[in-house]
C-alpha cells in the first residue's frame, strides 16, 4: 500500500509545521496517521489514527511513537471498523448505547 508524507498539513497559516501526516490508502479510503513536531506546544509524540467513516471523522491515539508499530495498530484499528460497521453495530461509542443494552437486557 502507498504510504504518502506530509511534514505541515497546509490547514491552515498558524499550523506552521507543528504536524507530522502519514496517509495510508485502504482499499479506496484513507487512513491517516498524524502527530505532533517538536515546534507544537503539545509534549504528545504518540500517533493519531484518522479516517472518515459515515460521514463523520473519527480519532483514535494509537499509543505508539514508533510509525511502524502505528501504522500496524492503526490498520487493524480500522479493519474493526469495517468489520462492526458490516455487523451493524455502531462504529462510534454513544453514550446512550449501554442505556439500551441494559434496558434491552433487563427486559430479558
Amino acid at each position: 500500500m502507498p504510504i504518502c508524507k506530509k511534514e505541515n498539513d497546509g490547514r491552515s497559516a498558524n499550523s506552521k509545521g507543528t504536524t507530522e501526516w502519514y496517509s495510508i490508502d485502504m482499499g479506496g479510503r484513507v487512513l491517516s496517521l498524524w502527530r505532533w513536531t517538536d515546534k507544537a506546544k503539545s509534549t504528545s509524540r504518540n500517533w493519531q489514527a484518522r479516517c472518515h467513516f459515515d460521514k463523520k471523522v473519527i480519532q483514535k491515539s494509537t499509543r505508539e511513537e514508533d510509525i511502524k508499530k502505528a501504522r500496524e495498530i492503526a490498520k487493524i484499528w480500522y479493519g474493526g471498523l469495517i468489520s462492526r460497521h458490516a455487523q451493524g453495530i455502531p462504529v462510534e461509542n454513544d453514550p446512550k448505547m449501554f442505556s439500551q443494552i441494559a434496558t434491552t437486557y433487563l427486559e430479558r
